[in-house]
């Protein structure tokens, strides 16, 4: 075992990168990335059936940037729509489409085929112990500010 391979930081970075990996392969079918499934899923899910841009920066933590690109890259598949607010042209809104329900549909199986997979050598309680352990420390990171 390297040395790296010690520290949990590093464990978890791995495990994402593989997830992040398997994922966008099993996504390309579906003309996906993991990103923008991510933000699909959150369009799709929202009680108004819409989003605005700030919502999805501020939901993933990431730029006005990444976000729009994000979306651009979905609307040039036909999967979003996006459009100026009505009561405010400054606000963009994004919106699901038809198509992007139904790849939204076909992906969130595979990705919980994915999901079955990281967990397939775990029993049962195992997996519940797993999924907790990984509440606590989201808890723990989020909970409590780094230390300057």
């Amino acid at each position: 075992m390297n040395i790296e391979d010690r520290h949990l930081s590093y464990r978890i970075k791995r495990i994402n990168e593989a997830l992040e990996k398997s994922g966008n392969a099993q996504l390309a079918s579906d003309d996906l990335t993991v990103a923008q499934f991510r933000l699909l899923l959150f369009v799709h899910l929202s009680p108004e059936g819409d989003i605005t841009l700030k919502e999805a920066e501020k939901f993933f933590h990431v730029a006005q940037s990444t976000a729009a690109g994000i979306a651009i890259r979905l609307e040039k598949t036909g999967k979003v729509e996006c459009y100026p607010d009505p009561k405010d042209r400054r606000v963009k809104r994004i919106r699901i489409t038809e198509a992007g329900r139904e790849a939204c549909h076909h992906a969130k199986a595979n990705i919980r085929a994915e999901e079955e997979r990281l967990v397939s050598r775990m029993t049962e309680e195992e997996q519940q112990l797993f999924a907790d352990l990984i509440d606590k420390a989201f808890d723990a990171m989020v909970e409590c500010p780094e230390k300057e």
